[in-house]
């Protein structure tokens, strides 16, 4: 058996190592006394801490070759499973007005309930999700294919509300790379030449554009009201800023080349770290 121990603070730090999940769990102060069965290839993955209601969380947790979603109120009886055989690609949990969407190729929701843990669209659809799920301004956005042809879609959590916004001929997605900023959603593609471009959308067909070409973004994130993120080629890595035209998005500053300063430690809970 393993007994996590306080579950909002792990909650923070997305989805961990079983070691990594232990080591936290050692350094924390307070047990909840909730337990899991646990086994050498167990993991938890953790939603951010958003909730259904004030007292409510959810998270994905992984053993016995399965995936399973739960809810917890941070007590021992309020910890309950919704979700049991989830696809081993589901991840990303987002509370959107109250409901919580998560994606294993079909799109879910759920009321909080076991009951209410239900595919958004018909089983049969050929719909299946390709990038991480995001709440922009109180309605899920994601990218998704549909019989070959890219998009990008939102949610109202409904089988009818569950509609395209653009399609994105000759572009994929970059499923890691996408972010809200003000009330802009920011994500990276890549075309048909393969090269990298920067777009935004404000969610309708006509706002959703491209801003500009960039090498390899990746970081996307938000900073006092403005998109900054890394790129460049090889061992070279910048830091660039963009606020949303062609002429405002370019590069900040140079890098050192890996491994001394790696890209990925760049930026830490919407804080720009510069040295």
């Amino acid at each position: 058996m393993f007994s996590l121990i306080n579950i909002k603070r792990l909650s923070m730090f997305g989805s961990r190592s079983l070691l990594m999940v232990m080591t936290l769990c050692s350094l924390l102060l307070f047990s909840l006394h909730i337990s899991l069965p646990i086994q050498a290839s167990s993991s938890l993955l953790t939603s951010r801490p958003s909730s259904i209601t004030d007292d409510d969380f959810f998270f994905l947790y992984y053993h016995d070759g399965r995936r399973e979603i739960w809810k917890s109120d941070g007590s021992a009886d309020g910890t309950v499973l919704l979700k049991t055989d989830v696809g081993h690609t589901a991840q990303n949990l987002v509370v959107v007005n109250k409901t919580l969407f998560f994606a294993d190729g079909i799109l879910w929701k759920s009321d909080g309930t076991p009951e209410g843990t239900v595919p958004v669209y018909a089983t049969e659809s050929s719909l299946k999700v390709i990038s991480k799920l995001i709440d922009f301004n109180g309605v899920l956005f994601f990218f998704a294919e549909r019989d070959g042809i890219k998009a990008l879609w939102k949610s109202d959590g409904t089988d009818s509300g569950t509609v395209p916004v653009k399609v994105l001929s000759n572009h994929g997605s970059r499923s890691d790379t996408i972010t809200v900023v003000g009330d802009e959603l920011y994500f990276v593609l890549v075309n048909a030449n393969k090269e990298t471009e920067l777009w935004k959308s404000d969610g309708t067909a006509d706002g959703t554009i491209l801003v500009k070409a960039v090498p390899n973004p990746n970081n996307l994130t938000e900073v006092n009201g403005t998109l900054y993120f890394t790129a460049g080629f090889n061992n070279i890595r910048e830091i660039w800023k963009s606020d949303g035209t062609s002429q405002g998005t370019g590069s900040v500053t140079s890098l050192a080349p890996p491994p001394l300063w790696p890209p990925r430690d760049i930026f830490l809970n919407r804080m720009l770290l510069l040295f």
